[in-house]
């Protein structure tokens, strides 16, 4: 009896251990409902401009669906250049297509997924008409579709989405940035790229109404146009 009691003490000790790792191997660093509060003042004095005289589109195919996993309350708030800028959960492979036509003016694809370095980010840069640059970032590896230089239509395949860098889950990053980034684009470095060039608002013609941008923790399909 004493031997069996022992038994059942040393089972249940094992069993509260096993239940303690599992539950700290939940916290794998997905910090995809991270909402920033020290930012949520910031985020609602921006300005975004109306739907109806949107020029973009969503970053995704007509039809799907995908969620809003950060926006100004993870970008830096009311004066960083990350603070217009969207995260996007989707999975590894996901077609993504122009937001808006123009030409490429900036491809990177070596890098492996979850290389663990915000310094090795895939990406497509296109240049539209007005000079403003729309950025897809942490694109898969070998997920580039087009060729520097390329003019690309509006809802035009351009690559494959991905988790390369340091994403903490598979996301795509996207913005719109002024005409003076082309420069530092020129200049080449990839971290420089992302944080040295100022974000400006962006708002999706064929979407639900989203006044003050997309947001987190919303899906929005993408509508016919």
């Amino acid at each position: 009896m004493k031997k069996r009691l022992i038994i059942k003490r040393h089972s249940l000790f094992l069993f509260l251990i096993i239940l303690f790792i599992v539950s700290c191997s939940k916290d794998d660093g997905d910090d995809r409902y991270f909402i920033n509060p020290n930012l949520e003042a910031g985020c609602l004095t921006l300005q975004y401009p109306d739907i109806t005289s949107s020029k973009y589109v969503l970053p995704w195919e007509i039809g799907e669906s995908y969620e809003i996993t950060g926006n100004c309350n993870t970008h830096g708030g009311e004066r960083a250049t990350q603070r217009y800028a969207y995260d996007i959960a989707m999975p590894t492979g996901t077609k993504i297509v122009a937001s808006r036509s123009g030409v490429v003016v900036g491809v990177e694809e070596k890098f492996m997924n979850d290389n663990g370095s915000i310094h090795r980010l895939n990406y497509v840069f296109i240049q539209h008409v007005d000079g403003t640059i729309a950025r897809y970032y942490h694109l898969t590896i070998n997920g580039v579709l087009v060729d520097l230089n390329d003019q690309v239509d509006q809802g035009d395949i351009i690559a494959l989405s991905g988790s390369s860098g340091n994403p903490g889950y598979p996301h795509l990053h996207f913005d719109i940035t002024t005409e003076e980034c082309i420069e530092r684009i020129a200049l080449g470095g990839n971290l420089d790229i992302q944080s040295y060039c100022q974000t400006i608002a962006a708002v999706f013609s064929n979407t639900e109404l989203h006044t003050s941008g997309l947001e987190i923790g919303k899906f929005y399909e993408a509508f016919s146009y």
